[in-house]
C-alpha cells in the first residue's frame, strides 16, 4: 500500500477545478455537528469507509471516540444534496496552526455522482475559515480510485510519500 501526504499552504492553491457548479437546483451543503452521537458518527464512518478499508476509528473505545470528537476543535461535518446526507468530513484543528482533514468521503451510492469535487470545496472553505498556515490531509492506494486525482486537482501537493 501506498500512503501520500498531500497540503495546501494557503487558500489560493484551491484549483478551480474545485469552484462550485450549478447542480440542476440541488444545493450542496454542510452541516456541522455539535457533540455527535457516537453511534450516529461509527454509523457515518463506517458507511463511508467501509469500501476503502476504513478502520481507525473501529479501533478506539467509545470513551476515546468521545474525547476525539467532541473536543471543541475538532469539526465533525455532515455533506448534503439538498435534504439528502451524502457524506461526511472531519476536520482536526488540535495543531494550532494546521488543519487536518482527517475523513472525508461520500456514502457509495453517492459516489461518482460529480459530486465530490464540490462538496471538497465546501470543506475546503470550512477548513481554511480560521487562516491556518496550512490544511493537509492523507489518503492511500486502498482509498477511492478517484482520491488522489481530486486531491491533486484541488490543488493540494504531495510533501511526502510512504509504502
Amino acid at each position: 500500500m501506498t500512503v501520500w501526504f498531500l497540503e495546501q499552504r494557503k487558500p489560493s492553491q484551491m484549483n478551480e477545478m474545485v469552484r462550485p457548479v450549478p447542480d440542476a437546483g440541488r444545493l450542496l451543503t454542510i452541516e456541522l455537528l455539535i457533540a455527535p452521537e457516537l453511534s450516529h458518527y461509527r454509523w457515518m464512518f463506517n458507511t463511508v469507509g467501509q469500501p476503502w478499508n476504513w478502520y481507525s476509528r473501529n479501533e478506539v473505545t467509545d470513551l476515546e471516540l468521545s474525547e476525539i470528537i467532541h473536543d471543541p476543535r475538532v469539526e465533525v461535518l455532515q455533506l448534503f444534496r439538498g435534504d439528502r446526507l451524502v457524506g461526511f468530513a472531519e476536520l482536526d484543528r488540535r495543531q494550532s496552526t494546521e488543519v487536518e482533514i482527517k475523513f472525508f468521503g461520500l456514502f457509495p451510492a453517492w459516489t461518482g455522482c460529480g459530486l465530490g469535487r464540490r462538496l471538497l470545496t465546501l470543506v475546503l472553505n470550512q477548513a481554511w475559515s480560521t487562516n491556518p498556515s496550512r490544511v493537509w490531509l492523507h489518503t492511500c492506494s486502498d482509498d477511492h480510485p478517484a482520491a488522489l486525482k481530486l486531491y491533486l486537482s484541488a490543488g493540494f501537493q504531495i510533501f511526502d510519500q510512504q509504502s
